[in-house]
């Protein structure tokens, strides 16, 4: 009988071994991106915009970035200019854009984090962020971004850049903002032509709970993204680096943005969970009654 017992105890103990390690590990990720909403009506002055399906937004940026003593300091200005379906490959006609019928979605990312490398040619910088935030805003008068550093930035090397430009009839205002990172799936590699020039490269930035805003107006995030706001999301914003010159601190390149759904338990784990525990508590109490 005590071998019985003995035998049950192991196998309801692998039992919620199993289902504890089910529940403690991620569920699988999805490639899929997130289709959202994009009611593009709500921005002042595209009234009668009608409300677009996507996956993902494409765009440029500019950056400053200063480099010593293994850290370095970075602030991007990212300009969203179209956004994209299918898996980001079919153009989605948007309102996006530096007409005067348009509007702008830029975004400001600030990270800080560790770098090495020799600066040798052929050698690459890597980039590890310890931390990172991002702010989305609206430009309804389109007239803030300027994809010439010197226009938008202060231009003194390793100095944070100084926004222009913010004016206009309209306010920009917030959409979005995340300040906390996925640092082990986020980093930045650039490949070296010398000590201030860099040959080409890249970077991912992965934000998790960013957050929408919500004013009680139309002029906020949860109405221009208006399905989002009901989605634990992960906020992954990757790209490029075409040119890099480091004697000034200034990159630039291509970059993109897409929203996936935050991993949860599954409920038949959770229930696998559930029959372990309870099974390995009664086996326990009929063996302190024998």
């Amino acid at each position: 009988m005590k071998t019985q017992t003995n035998k049950l105890m192991r196998g309801l103990a692998a039992l919620t071994v199993a289902g504890v390690a089910l529940v403690l590990t991620p569920a699988t990720a999805h490639a899929d991106f997130i289709d959202f909403q994009v009611a593009e009506g709500t921005v002042t002055g595209s009234a009668g915009a009608p409300t677009i399906v996507a996956d993902q937004i494409d765009g440029n940026y500019a950056e400053v970035i200063a480099l010593g003593g293994g850290f370095f300091q970075a602030t991007l200005l990212v300009n969203f200019t179209n956004y994209l379906a299918f898996e980001g490959l079919i153009d989605v006609a948007d309102q996006l854009g530096q007409d005067a019928d348009e509007y702008m979605l830029y975004a400001v990312v600030t990270a800080v984090g560790t770098v090495t490398g020799t600066g040798a040619v052929g050698d690459a910088f890597l980039f590890e962020p310890t931390s990172a935030t991002a702010s989305l805003y609206i430009d309804p008068d389109s007239n803030t971004y300027n994809s010439t550093i010197p226009t938008f930035f202060t231009t003194v090397a390793g100095a944070l850049p100084t926004l222009v430009g913010t004016g206009g009839a309209t306010p920009d205002y917030l959409i979005a903002s995340a300040n906390v990172i996925d640092q082990a799936n986020s980093w930045g590699n650039l490949i070296s032509e010398g000590p201030v020039q860099g040959q080409g490269g890249t970077y991912n930035l992965v934000f998790t709970n960013p957050t929408l805003t919500n004013f009680g107006t139309l002029l906020d995030g949860q109405s221009y993204w208006p399905n989002l706001s009901t989605i634990n999301l992960t906020a992954v914003n990757d790209g490029d680096f075409d040119d890099a010159n480091l004697t000034d601190g200034t990159l630039s390149g291509q970059n993109s943005l897409v929203f996936q759904a935050q991993a949860v338990p599954e409920p038949a784990t959770l229930t696998l969970l559930g029959m372990g525990l309870f099974g390995a508590a009664a086996a326990a109490r009929r063996r302190r009654k024998a």
